[in-house]
């Protein structure tokens, strides 16, 4: 999403770590172009929605932003769950409504919405697809409209889109 107000980018990559499968995932990057600097999540999601923020590091070492919320949680697992196929929940259910996960976050122009990813562990790795919340959700969570209106914008502009 090339704005307004964010720009946010995300990077899948993958390595081989020695074993029969690579390991991988993706990177959120998400600035806001007002300021130049990381969106502040706690600043623009409602405090009912963040348990707590905290960083991790991706396979190359950069610092990833990590969100933490029981709310986020249970909208994953019911989407993961929703459009999942039947291996997926005989094999993710559990992972997808553990207790404890935590998140990537960007807001994408395409999906209208805000995207999340857990942070898993390699060996469940492939049980975090990205599931997104959609704007009108997002309002009904209480989120902002300086958010919800950037988003909007930028699915509009976006191209092979519809509204």
């Amino acid at each position: 999403m090339a704005g307004p107000a964010y720009f946010a980018l995300t990077i899948g990559y993958s390595y081989d770590c020695g074993g029969a499968h690579p390991d991988g995932g993706t990177i959120a990057l998400v600035y806001d172009l007002n300021t130049g600097a990381p969106a502040n999540w706690a600043r623009l999601l409602p405090k009912a929605l963040i348990d707590s923020t905290s960083t991790d590091s991706a396979g190359d070492g950069t610092t990833i932003g990590l969100i933490a919320s029981k709310t986020l949680q249970k909208i994953y697992a019911r989407e993961a769950l929703a459009h999942g196929d039947a291996d997926f929940k005989t094999n993710c259910a559990d992972v997808v409504s553990q207790d404890g996960l935590t998140f990537q976050v960007w807001p994408d122009a395409k999906a209208d919405g805000l995207m999340l990813v857990p942070d898993l562990p390699h060996v469940v790795l492939a049980c975090g697809d990205p599931q997104v919340v959609s704007v009108q959700a997002l309002k009904n969570l209480g989120v902002g409209a300086a958010l919800l209106s950037a988003i909007d914008a930028a699915h509009a502009a976006a191209p092979n889109t519809t509204h």
